[in-house]
């Protein structure tokens, strides 16, 4: 009796796995609600796929966008917040023109960055804050400085060029970001002007010509 329902259990067995997924013997024993059954089953059909080489290559695709997400974002739950924080931003409009999204309607503009603002505050870690601490902290890099040299980076970039395996994925960023909004990378660009070592104080000097006139002026006291 055990031994005919063995052969039983063995006759249920689906076809042998083909293709990518040939030589896969392991199993995993799980549950599913009628409706996400259905969809598996009808997206299978569609693809053409067995129903678990659908429920395989679906759960597969999830780890690939998290690690897409992660490279992108710098982590999934900064992506996920990004998202949220749009979704909000999004709906702040100009009732005199209601077209106009918030990169287009200066109006928009100042309630969705109200909005960014208000979202950062409100998933700010546990830990008590003092937003006058950060201005001690011996950071590596400088909050304005970091995000200026990104977008004059970004508007200095040529989306025209090949695009090279070698690349990092910073330099491919910044050449597909100013190909797909160059207006809005154009607009950065010029507001963060240049670098500050090129910049012009009150006297017209730059701060690399002020460094060397001070050189030179020291240079001759020291003589």
């Amino acid at each position: 009796m055990v031994s005919s329902k063995k052969q039983l259990a063995k006759k249920r067995r689906g076809p042998a796995p083909k293709g990518d997924y040939a030589g896969k013997a392991k199993t995993i024993n799980t549950r599913a609600t009628p409706d996400l059954r259905e969809a598996l089953e009808q997206a299978a059909k569609k693809s053409g796929r067995s129903l678990s080489q659908e429920i395989e290559t679906r759960l597969r695709r999830t780890f690939r966008e998290e690690d897409d997400l992660a490279k992108r974002f710098g982590s999934v739950a900064a992506a996920r917040f990004f998202q949220a924080t749009a979704q909000i931003m999004n709906l702040m409009r100009n009732p005199e023109n209601p077209e106009a999204d918030w990169l287009q309607d200066p109006y928009s503009f100042l309630l969705a960055a109200e909005v960014l603002h208000t979202s950062l505050y409100l998933v700010r870690p546990k830990e008590a804050t003092d937003g006058f601490l950060a201005h001690g902290l011996k950071a590596e890099l400088e909050p304005v400085e970091t995000t200026e040299t990104f977008w004059r980076e970004t508007a200095n970039s040529n989306p025209s060029l090949p695009l090279d395996p070698r690349l990092s994925f910073k330099e491919w960023f910044v050449r597909h970001l100013k190909g797909a909004i160059p207006e809005i990378v154009e607009r950065a660009g010029e507001r963060a002007g240049p670098p500050p070592r090129e910049r012009l104080d009150d006297d017209g000097l730059t701060m690399a010509q002020e460094y060397d006139a001070a050189k030179l002026v020291f240079a001759r006291r020291d003589k």
